[in-house]
């Protein structure tokens, strides 16, 4: 009976053990899910307003229709001209788990990748980045034709 007893102790403690240690990854998981849709929710109002109005330079955020109260104070753009084709981009630091959120919520976009020393890394073929992207950035890029 006390065998009975002490192994059911054990698999409680067992079973809590694993409690808390799958309770932060849980939260790590919302928080880079959280991070990666107010991400695109900025991505989507810049690539729309350059889209539409075909401008150099950065696109102030009270140009943008964006969600009253959505925290994009952490995400950049910057419209450039490269080889006479306007790219806009759109970058933010970020860790790997939010740009796996990211991608993964735009189904793998090959505009979606990690910036690494002046390269975005994605699926497909490297990319160039201009200079003013630092490493370890969620960045997307769009061509404006």
């Amino acid at each position: 009976m006390k065998g009975l007893a002490v192994a059911g102790f054990m698999l409680g403690l067992i079973f809590l053990w694993v409690a808390i240690l799958y309770e932060p990854s849980q939260k790590q998981e919302q928080q880079a899910t959280a991070s990666a849709q107010t991400f695109i929710i900025y991505r989507n109002a810049v690539n729309a307003y350059a889209l539409e109005h075909k401008v150099e330079g950065v696109i102030p955020l009270e140009a943008l229709d964006l969600p009253v109260g959505l925290a994009a104070g952490d995400f950049h753009n910057q419209v450039v001209r490269e080889s006479g084709e306007l790219r806009c981009y759109v970058y933010g630091q970020a860790g790997p788990s939010v740009v796996q959120a990211v991608s993964s919520l735009l189904r793998g976009s090959a505009a979606i990748g990690r910036s690494s020393q002046g390269v975005l890394l994605r699926d497909g073929p490297d990319h160039p980045l201009p200079g003013f992207i630092p490493s370890g950035c969620v960045v997307s890029v769009i061509s404006l034709h």
